[in-house]
């Protein structure tokens, strides 16, 4: 299998330093423009998914994060009611 496709399920497995990795492989084969185009066309549709699972990785970092903020916050707060 070629480095730049991509199934789904490997995608879920994927780290998001993987992810950008694998994102950066396929944006730099398609900018050599030695590849035909079904192949510059499959590559693109490995990079949108590739590019969601990355969002989807920030977004849950964001969530994280601002349930540890969140959770401070309200630990602050009581302490400075006490």
């Amino acid at each position: 299998m070629d480095s730049t496709s991509v199934e789904t399920n490997s995608i879920n497995d994927l780290t998001f330093e993987e992810g950008i990795a694998r994102l950066d492989e396929i944006v730099n084969s398609m900018e050599s423009g030695e590849i035909e185009l079904d192949s510059l066309v499959s590559r693109y549709e490995n990079g949108i998914k590739l590019l969601k699972h990355c969002r989807a990785k920030i977004d849950n970092a964001q969530l994280i994060v601002n349930s540890i903020n969140d959770s401070h916050s309200s630990t602050s707060s009581s302490e400075s009611n006490d």
